[in-house]
């Protein structure tokens, strides 16, 4: 004998409100008996529509592809579905890894540069040019960076001259979107867009607050006082980034990740 269940069951069973419940009805997704009362009964076949139901709207699928699914698809159009979403989870894998990634490089910069404006040396940094401008970008540049315009990529500004005679920086020389080892390969080169890298095999490490998103009028008299201390001779070319913000009394505060490639 078939055993049912309510809805206020099934609403309790499969975490889902019982609004939620009739509306995957009404969209001929499910289909309840109806007892001689009017009420609902749900069966262990509707248990198991409402778990592939749930599942697919996991994988983003909408409302559409998956009556598609349930009574339209054949094995051909299941592959074809298939590949399209494993495309689609390997990309969201792809995404959350590099934020994963952006997450544990704020809490290892703190950690390292505790106090934030503590200098450290850093070894075999690699960054891929996935678009590379003069700084400010030309206009006529716009499509190519939206094109380049992804989460993945970091924006690095370059200031080829260093900080001036008094330890201000300038403005930034070029401007960058990159990529880092672990996502490069999704990015292959081809003639029309060739990537090239930036390769620190040593630099000092440096985190700074800015009142803007901006290396940009940083004084760096402190670090080149650490580097003349210890011995340390700069390359003329630095290398900054945003990594986050904090509010300090008041003050919206950017901070700066400033690379320093050492001389050899």
């Amino acid at each position: 004998m078939e055993h049912y269940y309510s809805i206020s069951q099934i609403s309790k069973l499969m975490n889902l409100s019982p609004q939620t419940l009739r509306f995957y009805e009404a969209e001929g997704l499910i289909h309840p008996k109806k007892a001689a009362n009017g009420y609902r009964q749900y069966t262990m076949e509707n248990i198991r529509e409402i778990q592939d139901i749930i599942y697919y709207r996991n994988v983003d699928m909408s409302l559409e592809e998956i009556r598609t699914i349930f009574f339209h698809t054949d094995l051909s159009a299941w592959e074809n579905i298939l590949k399209e979403k494993i495309k689609e989870e390997q990309e969201k894998i792809l995404r959350h890894k590099s934020y994963l990634n952006r997450l544990e490089l704020f809490a290892q910069s703190m950690m390292q540069s505790a106090p934030l404006d503590t200098p450290i040396i850093r070894s075999d940094l690699t960054f891929y040019i996935l678009y590379q401008s003069v700084w400010p970008i030309p206009t006529d540049h716009m499509d190519s960076y939206l094109i380049h315009n992804i989460p993945l990529a970091w924006t690095h500004e370059v200031f080829e001259n260093g900080p001036d005679s008094n330890g201000y920086l300038p403005e930034p020389n070029q401007f960058l979107r990159t990529v880092e080892a672990d996502t490069i390969e999704n990015y292959p080169s081809d003639e029309q867009h060739p990537i090239s890298a930036i390769e620190l095999k040593k630099c000092v490490s440096l985190l700074l607050p800015s009142p803007i998103r901006s290396a940009k009028g940083l004084n760096l008299c402190s670090l080149l006082d650490w580097c003349k201390k210890h011995h340390i001779h700069l390359q003329t070319t630095m290398y900054s980034r945003y990594l986050f913000n904090a509010t300090e009394n008041g003050n919206n505060l950017y901070y700066m990740e400033l690379l320093c490639p050492i001389t050899n």
